[in-house]
């Protein structure tokens, strides 16, 4: 009973968290390419949204390795869709992509969701804090633009 109740109160903070938020949001513009991350990251939240700190020092910035881009879906192309979305990404201390968070949306749904899985594949090495790997949480624009 204390492991339903336990459960029932998680699931409600993280519901809670995605409409209720107080998320303070720091932006810098990007010149780079619309896969290039904004490095260093700044202090991105107030609150809690997954295990790695916001707000997290350290002293080397994780490495791309592998970053495929998103793939432009064709019923988006085919009404014309175009626009870009901005993704708080969690790097965990393994390198493996965390929890991802939308910034700034599209305005389409249907190119958000393309966002969000084009980073689920992305492969980065750690950042470092001295000699230790740790979590950080890095700004990604993505543009999707018709050519």
């Amino acid at each position: 009973m204390k492991n339903i109740i336990f459960s029932l109160m998680i699931i409600l903070i993280i519901i809670s968290s995605f409409g209720c938020s107080s998320t303070k949001t720091y932006k810098r513009k990007a010149e780079q390419s619309s896969l290039t991350p904004l490095i260093p990251t700044e202090i991105y939240s107030e609150t809690e949204f997954g295990k790695t700190p916001k707000d997290f020092k350290y002293t080397e910035p994780p490495v791309i390795e592998r970053q495929f881009p998103p793939e432009y879906p064709e019923e988006a192309k085919a009404k014309g869709w175009e626009g870009k979305v901005l993704l708080n990404v969690e790097i965990l201390d393994n390198g493996q992509i965390g929890m991802i968070e939308i910034i700034e949306s599209s305005g389409y749904p249907i190119l958000d969701e393309s966002a969000v899985k084009a980073a689920k594949t992305w492969k980065l090495s750690p950042a470092k804090n001295g000699n230790e790997t740790v979590g950080v949480w890095v700004e990604f624009p993505i543009e999707f633009k018709i050519d």
